[in-house]
């Protein structure tokens, strides 16, 4: 795995506890698996975690296949980042018991440190289409600006946002207003996510910075980059476009 990422000097206690939502991500050749998953139990003196099987779509043969346990954390500066710890050795434990004498199946993890700040994936981008749908609105001063009415999305990350405006003939005052966005400009944003496969609709607020704007003779792509994206948010945004990357290689 290509290591993008530098050291965090924080206790993993402050960030993995029980109960706390994980990824699992299980990464082999160019392929990946992520899921999310659940806490149950630590004993940080060992470096160990044990969490819910949640999935029974995982690699039959871990080897050669390297994991990494990971989240979404808030910092001091209000900062959104993903931290995760390599993991040494995992085992699945066919009956745990939990609360009230409750049998369930978890996976034992062994980690190792240090933490790191991670990129992990993020900067994959996919195309909204019709088994993972993407709208959005956006609202910029007193205007409000619809997908598939005033713009076009064209690609989706969990860090940002391609969007493309057509500058045909019949061009809005309205539309053309939007081209005017310039580079480090900050406007709302509301998206709706749809997953065909598990049959969920997600509604998603947040905000853009404007990154950079590319204006030709038929059409204005701009690029943004989400802001001020709250974490739950920013986790539903990482689980919906792997799951769509997931589907995208698979088909």
């Amino acid at each position: 795995m290509k290591d993008n990422s530098y050291l965090i000097e924080e206790k993993i206690e402050n960030f993995f506890f029980p109960g706390k939502i994980i990824e699992l991500v299980f990464e082999y050749g160019n392929n990946k698996i992520i899921k999310s998953t659940q806490i149950l139990n630590c004993n940080y003196s060992e470096n160990k975690i044990i969490v819910f099987k949640s999935s029974s779509q995982l690699p039959d043969n871990l080897n050669n296949i390297s994991i990494i346990i990971t989240t979404l954390v808030k910092i001091d500066t209000d900062e959104i980042i993903r931290v995760g710890v390599n993991c040494e050795k995992i085992e699945f434990i066919k009956e745990y018991k939990i609360a009230d004498d409750k049998i369930v199946e978890a996976i034992l993890i062994e980690f190792s440190l240090p933490m790191k700040q991670l990129d992990l994936r993020t900067a994959y981008r996919i195309q909204p289409n019709i088994t993972y749908q993407v709208n959005a609105k956006l609202i910029w001063e007193r205007d409000e600006y619809e997908s598939n009415e005033d713009f076009s999305i064209y690609n989706i990350s969990a860090t940002g946002i391609g969007i493309i405006v057509h500058n045909n003939k019949e061009i809005t005052d309205k539309r053309k207003h939007l081209t005017n966005l310039i580079p480090k400009a900050q406007i709302n944003v509301i998206l709706f996510l749809e997953n065909s496969p598990n049959n969920s609709n997600l509604t998603i607020l947040s905000g853009i910075e404007i990154v950079s704007i590319d204006s030709q003779e038929t059409i204005t792509f701009i690029r943004a980059k989400f802001c001020d994206v709250d974490i739950m948010d920013g986790e539903t945004l990482y689980k919906f476009t792997d799951e769509a990357k997931e589907n995208e290689v698979q088909s």
